[in-house]
């Protein structure tokens, strides 16, 4: 009798440490699958920002800026066309930034804003 209950001791026990070795494996699998995944996608997203940071200036109409342009737009029909507004909505900008140029509707001008002086001056004055 004690050999039988021992046996179904040992039994049960065998069946519970193998529910939990299954269910400790599912886990780990389960653990191992989350921590590839991780893996993966924080490799792409530092590989990515790696190659927006070389990228330091945009083309436009072209697939080879010149590296010292920030910016190069390149067309032989098109222009460029930069932020037009009146007199009074340049005025109205606050702080402007050094050397930030608008074309002026009301005096039909480009203007650049100078910070030693702290003045917008026209350029069809220059020359």
């Amino acid at each position: 009798m004690k050999t039988e209950s021992n046996r179904e001791f040992q039994i049960m026990n065998f069946v519970n440490i193998s529910k939990h070795s299954a269910f400790n494996n599912q886990n780990t699998a389960r653990k191992n699958k989350l921590w590839l995944a991780a893996l993966v996608l924080l490799t792409a997203w530092s590989l990515s920002g790696a190659e927006a940071q070389a990228q330091n200036n945009v083309g436009i109409g072209t697939t080879t800026p010149n590296p010292k342009a920030v910016l190069e737009l390149q067309a032989t029909d098109k222009g460029l066309l930069t932020p037009r507004m009146t007199q009074v909505q340049m005025l109205s900008i606050p702080t402007p930034p050094n050397g930030l140029l608008v074309y002026n509707t009301t005096k039909n001008c480009f203007y650049y804003f100078d910070n030693v002086t702290n003045t917008w001056k026209d350029m069809c004055s220059i020359g």
